[in-house]
């Protein structure tokens, strides 16, 4: 009587532990699944999930996990509802920053492509051509209103779009204006681009004359030291757009050690980089 006794008292102890362990197996392939889900809805469609998800390997905890295939908050703690995870990353790129990011990127660009174009002329200078593109990185302001009163909201415009460029007797440019009244700010926008042995001279009411000298060792000198000044005014306006937007940034929440702030110092060294670059290939081609 004790031993079926005992024996069923085994057989009910070993159910328990059996029903006990398939319940425990369900519990860990339901929360296996809903980690699964929760994964892919971040690498598909990467909005509106402020989670980080960390794999562990054989049991162990991954690095600042504390259980293996644990789910944690971000740890910059963004809230804006517009993150995107970017992939094998964890850190978030919102929205917010990608436009910034953008808008910088515009910018710091903009200034690049000034220096190229001082630069196309300084190399076709250098080799004693005289051509229209010469003048390509003049900018000239215009007033938006007719008049010639001071003040009034004003627009900056590339030179052949208020002129036309030529070039006359293989030595002198020749500028005309489309129309009298900008003659001025044409002329002023010539001064400005402090173009090196150039000197505008008024012809008549629409036409100024640029004569171009054969180039010496010393003016190609002097064409590549003013290409290396307008490089650094080039550097600092790039800077002063990277200053700008890390404030902007910094007020998304990002820290300043954060990845969005080491992805914005990438891109202005990239920019830097490339103003550089432009200076030693004229360098190069001055030199030839």
């Amino acid at each position: 009587m004790l031993a079926h006794t005992l024996i069923r008292r085994t057989t009910c102890r070993r159910a328990l532990v059996s029903s006990r362990q398939t319940l425990l197996n369900q519990a860990y392939q339901a929360q296996t699944r809903s980690y699964a889900k929760r994964r892919q809805a971040v690498d598909e469609e990467g909005d509106g999930h402020d989670f980080v998800y960390h794999k562990g390997k054989k049991g162990k905890a991954g690095k600042d996990v504390k259980h293996a295939d644990e789910v944690i908050l971000d740890k910059n703690n963004i809230t804006d509802p517009s993150l995107r995870f970017v992939p094998s990353s964890s850190m978030p790129h919102g929205a917010a920053y990608d436009a910034e990011e953008k808008s910088a990127d515009e910018k710091m660009g903009s200034s690049v492509r000034w220096l190229k174009e001082t630069a196309r002329g300084v190399e076709v200078r250098s080799n004693g051509r005289v051509v229209p593109d010469v003048l390509d990185s003049v900018r000239v302001r215009i007033r938006l209103d007719e008049g010639d009163g001071e003040g009034g909201d004003e627009m900056e415009v590339g030179l052949k779009e208020v002129a036309t460029v030529g070039v006359k007797n293989g030595n002198v440019l020749v500028v005309t204006v489309f129309e009298e009244q900008t003659l001025k700010a044409v002329e002023k926008a010539l001064y400005a681009a402090k173009l090196p042995g150039l000197t505008p001279q008024r012809s008549d009411a629409r036409t100024i004359l640029l004569p171009v000298s054969q180039p010496t060792v010393e003016s190609r000198n002097a064409l590549v030291a003013s290409l290396q000044k307008q490089a650094e005014e080039a550097k600092i306006a790039i800077r002063k757009v990277h200053q700008a937007s890390q404030k902007k940034v910094k007020a998304l929440g990002f820290e300043a050690k954060s990845a969005a702030m080491t992805d914005l110092t990438a891109l202005v060294n990239k920019r830097i980089e490339e103003v550089d670059k432009i200076v030693e290939q004229t360098k190069k081609a001055v030199s030839k």
